[in-house]
């Protein structure tokens, strides 16, 4: 009788694990639905969101921040909100994961902004045909930094100095240039191909 029990627990644990790993989604598949539902556009580095997996966020009736705080905080992930339709995913930082305020004394030093190592870098985004490339996602390489290029395919972005930009815009093929020190990077983009081009950076 007590084999049966332990049996029997043991395979309503497995049906509950089941249960509970059959309502997890991919984060990137997520995302993707949630872009296209809401008609905006998230910002993201790919190896930050690449195999994570979040809970259900099909109830369309939600307000799209709302939802989106409810998917990205389990994941230690938030979001920024830069224009009406363009959002930059982000890491979970320390002092909104714990928004409690510390009471202990800490020197000067280690309460310097982020901002005050960062440099701005502006520039033209161009495509093949050399006319001003409208909505280029424009991503620091593994941050939560991020913009996206104007009505004359300009832009402007803080970068730490060894940075690396990440250009991307559907239909052509991802441009990724180090910054180191640069304030001004013009780039070109290319047509998405099956043969292997170089980028060509003004």
């Amino acid at each position: 009788m007590k084999k049966r029990i332990t049996i029997s627990l043991v395979f309503t644990l497995f049906i509950g694990f089941s249960a509970l790993s059959q309502d997890m989604f991919d984060l990137k598949k997520a995302l993707r639905d949630i872009q296209d539902k809401y008609e905006v556009q998230f910002i993201y580095d790919d190896a930050l969101v690449s195999g994570l997996k979040v809970g259900p966020y099909n109830q369309w009736d939600e307000k799209l921040e709302a939802k989106l705080e409810k998917i990205l905080k389990p994941v230690k992930l938030t979001f920024s909100k830069i224009s009406n339709q363009h959002y930059v995913i982000k890491t979970l930082s320390l002092s909104e994961e714990k928004p409690e305020v510390s009471t202990a004394k800490t020197p000067r030093t280690n309460s310097i902004s982020i901002k005050s190592v960062l440099n701005k870098t502006t520039g033209v985004i161009r495509d093949e045909n050399d006319l001003p490339a409208v909505g280029v996602t424009v991503l620091v390489k593994s941050t939560g930094i991020g913009t996206v290029s104007d009505i004359d395919g300009k832009y402007e972005i803080e970068v730490p100095e060894n940075g690396i930009l990440v250009f991307s815009y559907v239909g052509y093929k991802t441009v990724e240039i180090y910054v180191t020190g640069k304030t001004i990077i013009d780039v070109k983009l290319e047509i998405e191909s099956t043969q292997m081009e170089e980028i060509v950076v003004v």
